[in-house]
């Protein structure tokens, strides 16, 4: 059962990122992000106080790589959505557990059979990247499609980050507030320097709405899935984001895609899904 409320997280996350591609380019990365960021911080402040968590932290540097890497990966993957298909750009910001896999393989002794076969996992997750990005991208497209990419890379650092912080035991609503705050000071930086636009016009438009509330929801149904349910399921369930997506861009923008696209999405999952499976059981064995 608490598997269902991944589902429900990739499902309300689609729907945010889907609201994000049909506000078209009227909106700027920083905007939306400003949006986001209230909308959260509101959310993690009320869920603080309510558990009273304190503030306070040992590990601000960690705290600061991850705030940088996570709002990095949030802009990028804003700016690939408005300007290339829904379904790679969400294949390709989905790719960071592929990076963050080639990172801990830079990091480990690879004398083990496990370690072996987690390679080839990823470098046919790369295979997939390739097949995604095979097809006739104009020159500016392309630019779009590595910005979905780099998402997906920095995303991946974020990722480790929030491991560290997992394994460290800092409570989830203190690292969720203090991204929360970073979004916020960031986005009101460049809003505020660069947008015409008034706080009506950016808060009360309807698709900006959508995107912050169901960013909200997701947050929550992702915290209380991952909280309570089981890791590996939920890790393989994060996936169906990518499924999500391009169902709605089919719905909704009528994006369609060649078959090696599919394929290439295809790939991405399975490939993730087995590197995953590895590293779990790699885990498990060490814990034993």
């Amino acid at each position: 059962m608490q598997a269902l409320w991944v589902l429900i997280a990739t499902f309300c996350s689609a729907v945010a990122f889907a609201s994000v591609k049909a506000s078209g380019t009227s909106y700027a990365f920083y905007e939306v992000c400003l949006v986001r960021s209230v909308y959260l911080l509101a959310v993690t402040t009320v869920l603080a106080l309510y558990q009273q968590t304190s503030i306070k932290t040992r590990y601000s540097w960690l705290h600061l790589i991850r705030c940088v890497a996570g709002i990095s990966a949030t802009s990028l993957n804003i700016v690939a959505i408005q300007h290339i298909a829904l379904g790679t750009a969400q294949t390709l910001f989905n790719t960071a557990p592929l990076f963050a896999c080639a990172w801990v393989l830079l990091h480990r002794r690879l004398y083990t059979l496990k370690n072996y076969c987690l390679i080839v996992a990823v470098l046919f997750g790369f295979v997939g990247v390739y097949l995604v990005l095979q097809p006739s991208f104009d020159k500016d497209s392309f630019n779009f499609a590595l910005c979905g990419l780099l998402a997906g890379i920095t995303y991946g650092t974020a990722q480790l980050c929030l491991s560290k912080l997992g394994s460290i035991n800092e409570p989830i609503h203190r690292t969720a507030f203090y991204y929360a705050c970073a979004m916020l000071i960031y986005s009101v930086f460049l809003t505020g320097f660069f947008s015409c636009k008034s706080l009506i016009e950016i808060f009360f438009n309807p698709t900006m709405f959508l995107v912050g509330i169901f960013s909200v929801l997701a947050q929550l149904a992702q915290t209380q899935g991952w909280g309570k349910g089981k890791t590996l399921l939920c890790a393989n369930l994060q996936f169906s984001a990518i499924l999500f997506s391009v169902l709605f861009g089919w719905l909704f923008f009528d994006e369609t895609f060649c078959p090696s696209t599919y394929c290439g999405i295809a790939v991405i999952i399975l490939s993730e899904t087995i590197s995953i499976q590895i590293q779990y059981m790699q885990q498990t064995a060490r814990r034993s």
